[in-house]
């Protein structure tokens, strides 16, 4: 293969190798370095203000590594790693009962951390304790939305976001048919 781009049998421009290799390990970056080293940083015993330094040049640097990732390898390439994984996480077909009912428990549970964060400093902790149950807190809220969220399936999520629309009393929502009755309809002046 050469370095040079060429029109593939697709449309889609190919790219060399070395590119693509390039690529693929930024690709690889923007994954581990906020999701496996920030999380490790606080363990490694720095001060603090070092901590939160090294947290935040690893997210955003996992944030660049993305972007160098969509410049190297193209938007069609960035287009499909994200259909794969959308298609992973929401499956097309409907949800069984069991799933959407645990989707919604984590998604309830999602909430709650925040509440005990909230009460932590009424219990008496001290400074050192606060900061590390609030942190663990916060984190496992967000791993409970995340779960419920994959669990709950899109449906529910446009159903979700249909609320946030405006329609007229009696029109069906986006994807749903309606079931009206006459008593439900509206009398025009």
């Amino acid at each position: 293969m050469s370095e040079t781009q060429t029109q593939g049998s697709a449309g889609v421009a190919r790219i060399g190798r070395v590119q693509f290799w390039v690529g693929m390990i930024f690709l690889g970056l923007c994954f581990v370095l906020p999701f496996v080293v920030a999380p490790v940083i606080p363990f490694l015993g720095f001060e603090q203000n070092l901590t939160v330094t090294l947290v935040t040049i690893s997210v955003v640097s996992g944030e660049v590594c993305f972007i160098l990732t969509a410049l190297l390898l193209g938007k069609s390439f960035v287009k499909a790693v994200k259909g794969k994984v959308i298609e992973f996480m929401a499956p097309a077909g409907p949800i069984s009962r069991r799933r959407y009912q645990i989707g919604l428990v984590f998604f309830v549970l999602s909430i709650l951390p925040l509440y005990i964060n909230a009460a932590l400093p009424y219990a008496g902790f001290g400074t050192d304790d606060l900061v590390w149950w609030s942190w663990r807190l916060l984190v496992a809220g967000e791993v409970f939305l995340v779960i419920g969220g994959v669990a709950l399936g899109p449906r529910f999520w446009d159903r979700l976001g249909s609320l946030f629309e405006f329609a007229t009393y009696g029109q069906p929502i986006a994807g749903e048919t309606a079931v009206v009755q006459a008593s439900d309809q509206i009398e025009s002046p």
